[in-house]
């Protein structure tokens, strides 16, 4: 019986790969442990050779949706469904995906967060945390304008019995109130 560690360096694959085969139907037992033979006679069975690996390309490519070693994996060894920087799940490969259709895949993901970075450097993006903390700015510079009001009013209207006067006063404040605060300039609060 073979660790993690031990299997993988028999198959020359990470630690990590085993934890994905493994979760693709690689036969281990209760403790842990994998038989040498059965995991290689497994492995034969359920990954495919490449006729050529090219230079960057592993000597053994998946089947069954399997990723390539070291795809879909992070360098803490997390599992490839964690979530991401933004707060994302990457979105799981399709079961018929090969190796080409991967790579493709991932550099169409590496394009969008390249033309993501330029668009933040023209001002055309912003990070989900500065607009919620400018949007917080605003709010909380609309609610002290706003509760301003009937402390402002408050003694002009006590001595009013014109209704309509008193609400033109009072639609007078709101109106003066919401256009100084749309030309607020957003800050960074």
């Amino acid at each position: 019986m073979l660790s993690k560690a031990q299997i993988a360096k028999e198959l020359g694959i990470s630690a990590g790969r085993v934890s994905q085969l493994i979760k693709a139907g690689l036969p281990v037992r209760a403790d842990g442990k994998v038989n040498r033979d059965t995991a290689l006679a497994w492995y034969q069975s359920n990954v495919r050779q490449q006729s050529k690996p090219g230079p960057r390309q592993t000597k053994c490519a998946p089947t069954a949706g399997i990723p390539p070693p070291g795809m879909g994996q992070t360098l803490e060894g997390e599992p490839a469904d964690a979530p991401r920087g933004l707060g994302e799940q990457r979105a799981a490969p399709p079961p018929d995906e090969d190796y080409s259709q991967a790579r493709v895949r991932r550099e169409r993901a590496e394009a969008d967060l390249s033309e993501m970075a330029a668009a933040k450097m023209r001002g055309e993006f912003a990070e989900l945390s500065e607009v919620k903390r400018m949007l917080g700015g605003l709010v909380a510079a609309a609610k002290g304008r706003l509760l301003a009001i009937g402390n402002k009013l408050a003694p002009e209207l006590a001595i009013e019995s014109n209704p309509a006067l008193i609400r033109a006063k009072i639609d007078a404040e709101v109106y003066d109130a919401l256009s100084e605060l749309s030309h607020a300039a957003p800050s960074a609060a």
